[in-house]
């Protein structure tokens, strides 16, 4: 399971990536390179809304988060359909089961001490 502050790191690092990675690794059309760095911005913002840490005041839950990530996950891999460039379309889709995956395997808050474990 990814802690709820590792998952921030990869928040970061996904919204730098979806900014700048497009126009480097392919010949992005203006449009798309606007749509991406947009959904960079998206995610920049609702993880600055999220509360990693039970002691953040932040509106946003862990799995409200994970339910967003879902949802974005599953945008990016069915926007898919509608792009020319084979690259980027593969890009796109590894980045949605990405967001998929970190959403999926993400713990809903912070670890909490079992009794069973040692």
């Amino acid at each position: 399971m990814i802690p709820p502050r590792s998952h921030a790191m990869l928040d970061a690092a996904s919204a730098v990536g979806l900014v700048l990675l497009p126009p480097l690794l392919t010949r992005t059309r203006p449009f798309m390179r606007r749509r991406l760095a947009a959904a960079g911005a998206v995610v920049a913002g609702y993880s600055l809304m999220t509360r990693y840490d039970r002691n953040q005041s932040r509106p946003l839950s862990m799995s409200t988060h994970r339910a967003i990530d879902m949802a974005q996950g599953a945008a990016f891999c069915i926007a898919t359909g509608r792009v020319d460039d084979a690259r980027l379309r593969r890009g796109m889709v590894a980045y949605g089961l990405f967001s998929l995956a970190a959403a999926a395997l993400t713990e809903d808050g912070p670890h909490r001490k079992s009794a069973f474990r040692d």
